[in-house]
């Protein structure tokens, strides 16, 4: 009988170590760049946004969690800054309504720059694109880390519908922030609900935790397999 006690006792023990350390870990923050709402800056601070207006450099983030900002670059990579700013599109891109664009013609890249906080990491799981206009244009979707070292790239194809967009999915995961790009052509093809997942980096502590409460459970199943209880 006092086997048995000290059986389930462990067995509990083990299970409520579990529990303590999965609570430690925060669930993760799911967020998507719609470009609705204020979303825009006129100069005053956000603000509801028009056709041609720049998209503000405070939208998308998560307080203490994720800083967000966007630019239009000359190329791709941690290439040279034509304006620190992406551009508001109302319509005209086929079925989306409200998106981000490069708002300079020609071959520039649009950038979203997804900065975590320390303790902090960032999944990618999707983004659309839709065409401005009735000619096709080629682009390429890249993803690097935060210091530009090259994560993703799709190669370069065609988007060729101006009337429905195209769906991306992703599970891109980086623990020091990441940085999306997509061009050239990214005045004419446009992007918009941009959606990804920020979650805490869980503590060594947590891990020993987690740890410690396996091997306890493991333990006494084997007693228990082995006659080690009765």
């Amino acid at each position: 009988m006092r086997r048995k006690l000290v059986s389930r006792l462990l067995h509990s023990a083990a299970k409520a170590t579990l529990v303590c350390a999965l609570s430690g870990a925060v669930a993760a923050n799911a967020a998507t760049l719609s470009f609705s709402g204020n979303a825009c800056d006129a100069g005053g601070g956000p603000t509801a946004c028009l056709h041609g207006m720049a998209i503000s450099q405070s939208y998308g983030d998560i307080p203490g969690q994720l800083d967000v900002t966007y630019r239009t670059l000359v190329g791709p990579g941690n290439a040279a800054v034509v304006t620190s700013f992406l551009t508001y599109g109302s319509t005209g891109q086929g079925d989306l309504i409200g998106v981000a664009y490069a708002g300079n013609v020609g071959t520039y890249v649009g950038e979203i720059r997804l900065q975590t906080n320390p303790g902090y990491s960032i999944t990618l799981t999707g983004l659309d694109l839709g065409l401005f206009g009735g000619l096709a244009r080629e682009t390429e979707i890249r993803v690097y880390d935060s210091a530009y070292q090259s994560i993703y790239s799709s190669g370069t194809f065609s988007i060729s519908s101006s009337l429905t967009h195209s769906h991306f999915d992703y599970s891109l995961t980086s623990a020091n922030g990441l940085v999306l790009q997509w061009g050239p052509n990214a005045e004419t093809v446009r992007i918009d609900n941009v959606s990804f997942n920020v979650s805490a980096v869980p503590e060594p502590s947590v891990h020993a935790l987690m740890l410690s409460g396996l091997l306890v459970i493991a333990y006494v199943v084997r007693r228990r397999k082995r006659g080690g209880w009765a």
